[in-house]
């Protein structure tokens, strides 16, 4: 991610962060390799922590942390959570339907209130 991009990321961040009000990035890591260990298996493990919004929180987080400018007031990992939240109600929930017209395509979006 570009500095700049990242900047905008996490000044468009407000309120307190999540991670100072000692939640769950305060809490004990789980080694989920653990959970895959099998004597057959070889010592390669999976790079992604198993879900896509725990990953982005994941690295937004440690982009957050690795900066020592960070201003933490100004970030808040819940408003992240849920904007993930809605992106994945979007992406998996939402039906789609396309119809050709002149120069390409009109695809009309539709779901739940949750995709909505």
């Amino acid at each position: 991610m570009n500095r700049t991009l990242y900047f905008t990321f996490a000044l468009l961040l407000s309120g307190n962060a999540f991670a100072q009000q000692g939640g769950a990035a305060n809490a004990p890591k789980m080694d989920h390799g653990a959970h895959m260990a099998h004597p057959a298996q070889s010592a390669a493990q999976p790079k992604e922590p198993g879900q896509d919004a725990f990953a982005a929180l994941q690295e937004i987080v440690a982009l957050l942390e690795a900066d020592a400018s960070t201003d933490w007031s100004k970030v808040n990992i819940t408003v992240l959570q849920r904007h993930l939240i809605d992106m994945n109600n979007v992406t998996l929930f939402a039906n789609v339907t396309s119809e050709p017209i002149t120069g390409g395509a009109r695809y009309t979006v539709t779901g739940t209130p949750a995709v909505r």
